[in-house]
């Protein structure tokens, strides 16, 4: 992977300093014989596994690139058809037909739609097809980014995230602003409303697409529209929005077919972002190896807004990577929206092994800002259930009685009613960034009962009265 990554960037740089004459043609042979090494070494190693990601990807796009650089040799031909064959199949494989990434995480989605649209970008420009049904995976995937992201042009910290990219053209560049993948989609796919969705023409956009790529992106013309709230029923994501509310809910599988892998113990879980800041988050990744004990932590149920069943996983954990098996086979029951209201119920086996079945109703009242969240646990015996809501770092929490709290921060407060049980604030951590980590607070819901019984939350935001 790393070196299919930097074989990319080679050939960019060399298409930056090819004409450059302070470089001797010394320096360029062992640049052309470093960059064959890189493709052999590639074509030699591809990491094939029995749930292809994004590692596999990465040397498909390496050998891709290769190929087309030296598509003149024997080798640079055999480079390119196994790129272009490998690349048709992986789309096919990795991503769905609602355009989301079988990995189950908001940062490897931009990660892969990065790897798929600069490998379409270059073909394009080298008269290579690809299939139309490449093409419009691609095209769904920058819908997916276009629903997903928030009003503030930032991204849900679904899944996990390691902030890698193929090409990063703008240091400093919001690392969770995934606005330049619409961008370049609004010119590879003739949009509009990705260019509004974008907000700007990103330097990214120059860099793979130069001078023709900005006035192309000039023409597009329309006027911008609210975006509606919107089912990816395929990959389990749904996406409320209100007018100062923008809702993102993970009602699907854990990802990559049952492997979990780069997916969380996440089911039904969800965030919830208004008035301009992030009220309700998930908590992240924060790393991988370096502490195994943090990795299990982050991609734990507990680290959701969702229920835990007796202090057990959804899936129990087989590695740092992947899940033992993924029995939640997550089933949508409903999904309505309006211009005033938005209504998710779905259902997951997850827990069955513990005699439970976890049924969660949301429903969005866009003029309120207000989400109630009612969770119905049906099943057998006696049962510890703990539902958790992780508020952002910026968030102040209050609890005032036994059923009432308030989250307060710059741009709002808002009250929190809950159902029977045992309301407490935890000390808890979130990571916006790999490596990074801060303290924040999450209010938990702890209730023992024989089923069946409810859990409910009630989040409004308060409206101070007009003076």
């Amino acid at each position: 992977m790393e070196a299919a990554i930097r074989a990319c960037n080679l050939i960019a740089g060399y298409y930056f300093f090819c004409e450059s004459k302070s470089l001797s043609p010394q320096f360029w042979l062992r640049f052309l014989k470093n960059l064959h090494a890189h493709g052999r070494f590639i074509e030699n190693n591809l990491e094939v596994s029995w749930r292809n990601g994004n590692h596999f990807l990465s040397d498909v796009v390496g050998l891709t690139f290769l190929g087309i650089f030296f598509r003149h040799t024997t080798f640079g031909k055999r480079w390119l058809r196994l790129g272009v064959e490998a690349l048709e199949e992986e789309m096919m494989e990795q991503v769905y037909a609602d355009g989301v990434n079988y990995e189950k995480s908001t940062a490897y989605h931009r990660f892969v739609l990065e790897l798929f649209s600069t490998a379409a970008i270059l073909c394009q420009k080298n008269s290579i097809s690809l299939s139309g049904e490449f093409l419009q995976r691609v095209e769904k995937m920058v819908e997916f980014v276009q629903a997903y992201t928030r009003p503030d042009g930032s991204t849900p910290l679904i899944g996990d995230a390691d902030d890698g990219r193929l090409f990063r053209f703008s240091m400093g560049e919001e690392i969770n602003d995934h606005r330049y993948a619409l961008s370049i989609g609004a010119i590879l796919f003739g949009r509009h409303d990705f260019k509004a969705a974008a907000g700007r023409f990103a330097q990214d956009s120059l860099w793979l697409f130069g001078g023709e790529g900005f006035e192309r992106h000039q023409l597009l013309r329309g006027d911008p529209e609210p975006l509606p709230s919107k089912a990816f029923p395929d990959g389990g994501f749904y996406i409320m929005r209100g007018k100062n509310a923008h809702v993102t809910i993970d009602a699907g599988d854990l990802g990559m077919l049952g492997r979990g892998g780069h997916g969380h113990n996440d089911t039904f879980s969800f965030e919830f972002w208004a008035n301009g800041e992030p009220l309700i988050i998930d908590s992240g990744t924060y790393v991988y190896t370096a502490d195994p004990k943090a990795r299990q932590e982050f991609r734990s149920t507990r680290s959701h807004n969702t229920v835990v069943i007796d202090n057990e996983e959804i899936a129990p954990f087989a590695n740092l990577w992947t899940v033992v098996e993924d029995k939640t086979n997550p089933q949508v029951l409903a999904w309505k929206t309006s211009d005033t209201e938005d209504i998710l119920e779905a259902e997951h086996d997850g827990y069955r092994r513990l005699s439970v079945v976890h049924r969660r109703r949301i429903e969005f009242r866009k003029n309120e800002t207000a989400l109630t969240i009612t969770d119905t646990l049906t099943g057998s015996g006696e049962h510890l259930a703990e539902s958790f809501l992780h508020f952002g770092p910026n968030v102040a929490l209050e609890i005032r009685n036994d059923h009432l709290a308030v989250a307060r921060n710059a741009t709002g407060t808002y009250t929190i009613r809950a159902s029977s049980g045992t309301l407490t604030i935890l000390d808890t951590r979130f990571s916006r960034s790999y490596g990074i980590v801060e303290p924040n607070k999450t209010l938990r819901l702890a209730s023992t009962a024989h089923l069946p019984f409810v859990l409910k939350w009630e989040i409004r935001h308060d409206v101070p009265p007009q003076s």
